[in-house]
């Protein structure tokens, strides 16, 4: 909670509560929390894209959009609220208005209403401020924090010029100051070396491979559960990153699916892509490039493995 720009101590709204025998302390007691709203203060939930499904998958059908990852947080203030004082983000920012009507002032901008249905933008770095008027607000933020060329140098050269990491030698502050620029001239020439022998259409594979992260895991406990009575046809959808096949040898490929990694034979690396790159799922039947049985194993392991959700039987 926040209050005249300030974040509330998290003691006026929190209480110990008993648990399964056991005390909790730092509960949300809603009590305290009406009455800290009535006094002026607002709600913030944090990262609402990680526990409400609704959120989420908003939050991810904009991500894969947009090619960025994104977070969801919501506010709701009462009547004549100030939450946070005048800020910049070192993020990309849209506002959505849900319900009643709040006052921006963003630097440039100058002052603004933004009301039920509204969507307001705010570059990085753009200073801002937002009051409610005269009735109870609800918003969301919708925070995209750019995947930047920057980062796809830096990957670059981390896989390739790995003698960029050695430390710098002991005692070079003593050292005369040539040896020292002799050896950063040797750095600089190894980090020139890599990126002009960088595969570019490589790439440009995994920067897209990479995908965006997914928050809505509902359903996974169930579809782990059902995975071994899983049939022909069932569907499954994908629920992960977007995989990355890098073959490695013998005829097998390393699949990393978030945070899973398998060692798979070829055949199977087609499925998986597909079956990831179609948003409402596939049937098992329909997986490509494999016969009835090697479709039900991969299937299963893909369930079980927390990759793809079960769709509703």
């Amino acid at each position: 909670m926040i209050k005249d720009g300030r974040p509330v101590d998290p003691e006026e709204y929190c209480s110990s509560a008993r648990l399964g025998g056991r005390l909790v302390d730092g509960t949300v007691d809603g009590l305290r929390v009406a009455a800290l709203m009535r006094g002026g203060a607002t709600v913030v939930l944090q990262s609402l894209h990680r526990t409400w499904p609704p959120a989420a998958r908003f939050a991810d059908e904009f991500a894969a959009d947009a090619g960025h990852p994104v977070q969801l947080n919501a506010y709701l203030a009462p009547a004549g609220a100030q939450g946070f004082g005048e800020h910049a983000d070192g993020h990309e920012v849209f506002a959505l208005q849900v319900f009643g009507r709040k006052r921006w002032s963003v630097v440039g901008l100058g002052d603004l209403d933004v009301g039920p249905g509204d969507v307001l933008y705010i570059p990085a770095g753009v200073r801002h401020r937002a009051e409610t008027i005269d009735q109870p607000s609800l918003h969301l933020t919708l925070g995209v924090f750019a995947r930047t060329y920057r980062g796809v140098i830096e990957r670059l050269l981390r896989d390739g010029a790995s003698d960029l990491d050695l430390p710098l030698p002991l005692g070079h502050p003593r050292e005369r100051r040539n040896r020292l620029a002799v050896d950063i001239e040797h750095a600089v020439e190894s980090a020139i070396s890599t990126l002009r022998g960088a595969d570019v259409e490589a790439t440009v594979d995994r920067v897209r491979a990479r995908g965006v992260p997914i928050h809505d895991r509902t359903g996974f406990v169930r579809a782990a559960a059902l995975a071994d009575t899983l049939g022909d046809d069932d569907v499954i959808s994908w629920a992960t990153d977007c995989p990355r096949a890098e073959p490695i040898s013998d005829g097998h490929w390393r699949l990393v699916m978030g945070p899973t990694t398998w060692r798979v034979p070829e055949v199977v690396v087609p499925a998986v892509v597909e079956l990831a790159s179609a948003r409402s799922g596939r049937r098992v039947s329909s997986l490509v490039g494999l016969d009835g049985p090697s479709r039900l194993v991969l299937a299963r392991r893909l369930l079980a493995a927390n990759v793809c959700r079960l769709a509703a039987r």
